[in-house]
């Protein structure tokens, strides 16, 4: 699977983790959750540019990347806030 699939995969899985933790009475298993997802995310943006670079014109193929890889992005950081708050935690709103 390429990375984004395996992204895509693990957010699919994020209600059923929960689901998991919650029946079990073992919310380390959100945690467990979160901390692989955030791994294969952070493998992902080491190896992809989101934005184009200063001064570069991006065609409409790398506008249209662009936009789906700042999706995923998004869609990443709501899974891990809702899954924080699930925790009784909150994210940092900047790094």
């Amino acid at each position: 699977l390429d990375a984004e699939t395996e992204i895509l995969a693990k957010l699919a899985a994020y209600p059923d983790a929960v689901l998991r933790a919650a029946n079990a009475y073992e919310p380390h298993q959100v945690g467990n959750y979160l901390k692989e997802l955030a791994a294969l995310f952070h493998g992902w943006y080491n190896d992809n540019r989101i934005l184009p670079k200063d001064g570069e014109t991006p065609t409409q193929d790398e506008l249209d990347l662009m936009q789906a890889r700042l999706r995923l992005s998004k869609s990443v950081r709501q899974v891990i806030q809702n899954g924080l708050i699930l925790l009784g935690l909150t994210a940092p709103t900047s790094m």
